[in-house]
């Protein structure tokens, strides 16, 4: 009697669904990193008031010198457009965000097709994808996170400071203490949504080594049926293009209208713009194409395998055809030649045979906001002539 209690719970045990991964997944270490998203808007504009209160100490004579308040006038633009930019920046990462959980279960999505499989067969895969997301969520909580953190904390507050040294003698002045913090928590922000860039994008990269890839070359989304991990990815660098347009949109204006930047020199503008494309524009190709990368190589691989293996079979009914001819045999010769031109609809050129998991119309829209610093290294150039 009791050997059959076991046996009952053994294998009511055995017959217990797993619990969904992400019924427990985390993108944050912390309900204070998710607040942080989820409320940015307290954060952000809060941060706005505080780096205010020295303009409204000048406005009423309270306590910041004349002098002090040449910051709020010389840099109007940056002020009127930091806020906007901030918030779309953060809008668009939460965007980004949201589709985490979509773009992982549609690799094991059964109504979709599934387009990964283990390569030690169809009874592994289900373990070895739980554990490929175990390791995700794992390295996403690592401790790691704080270097990248501290790097971007340290970067921030140190441009806020080179830029507030013009107009400040001492660190313990209220424009310091009120601007400051804000750089110091607008670079946590910058940590924190790095990381899960990083880890994701790195995890995305890798699935083709731990996995086989199934890519559906007639696909009506003309990308194999990937084009959600595509969309996915231009997601994950749209904020690194919002702030590639602001900081363009910042020195073209500053270009067509100096009195917006006051006392900035020329070889600043273009050290601006250089900088542009030296930093962000490759972060924001590494944001874009990085994760895709392993996915490329997979579906130029399988291009490879599918164009020799229509070549062979082309040239086998072409054997044939010319066997038949020889033979006179034209009845069986134009039976060869019906399948021929079925086996043509085959072609992977016909089929427009999909190397990367995107469209061209996204492909375009990445690239646009790449132009513009350009533009605003060119610009001054063509306004001196």
């Amino acid at each position: 009697m009791e050997e059959s209690m076991v046996e009952q719970s053994s294998s009511a045990l055995e017959t217990t669904p797993p619990v969904n991964f992400w019924h427990t997944f985390h993108l944050f270490p912390s309900s204070f990193d998710e607040s942080c998203f989820k409320y940015w808007y307290i954060y952000i504009y809060g941060l706005l008031a505080l780096a205010l209160i020295p303009l409204l100490a000048s406005y009423f004579n309270v306590v910041v010198p004349p002098s002090k308040y040449k910051f709020y006038t010389e840099n109007a633009l940056l002020i009127i457009l930091l806020p906007i930019t901030l918030s779309l920046v953060v809008l668009s990462y939460n965007y980004w965000r949201g589709g985490i959980r979509g773009v992982f279960e549609d690799f094991d999505s059964s109504a979709s097709g599934r387009h990964l499989s283990s390569r030690r067969g169809e009874s592994h895969f289900s373990e070895e994808y739980r554990s490929f997301l175990n390791e995700y969520q794992d390295k996403l909580l690592s401790s790691h996170r704080y270097i990248i953190i501290g790097i971007a904390i340290i970067a921030s507050a140190g441009i806020l400071s080179l830029l507030l040294r013009a107009y400040i003698s001492s660190p313990y002045l209220l424009l310091l203490f009120c601007i400051l913090p804000g750089g110091i928590i607008l670079g946590y922000f910058l940590g924190v949504s790095s990381w899960t860039m990083l880890v994701t994008g790195f995890y995305l990269r890798t699935v083709t080594n731990r996995f086989d890839l199934h890519v559906e070359p007639g696909h009506p989304d003309n990308c194999g049926g990937l084009r959600p991990l595509g969309r996915f990815c231009f997601s994950m660098a749209l904020p690194i293009l919002v702030g590639v347009v602001f900081f363009a949109i910042y020195g073209i204006g500053g270009d067509l209208y100096p009195a917006l930047l006051p006392n900035v020199s020329d070889a600043i503008r273009l050290g601006a713009g250089a900088g542009l494309l030296v930093f962000d524009v490759p972060l924001a190709a590494l944001a874009f194409f990085f994760p895709l990368w392993g996915i490329h190589r997979e579906m130029v691989r399988q291009k490879e395998l599918y164009e020799e293996r229509f070549a062979a079979c082309l040239a086998k009914m072409r054997q044939r055809l010319w066997s038949s001819i020889d033979t006179d045999a034209f009845d069986e010769a134009r039976t060869i030649r019906r399948q021929i031109n079925i086996l043509h609809l085959l072609d992977p050129d016909t089929l427009d045979y999909p190397t990367w998991p995107f469209s061209r119309r996204l492909l375009a829209l990445y690239l646009i906001p790449q132009l513009l610093p350009l533009v605003s290294l060119v610009l001054p150039l063509i306004m001196r002539h």
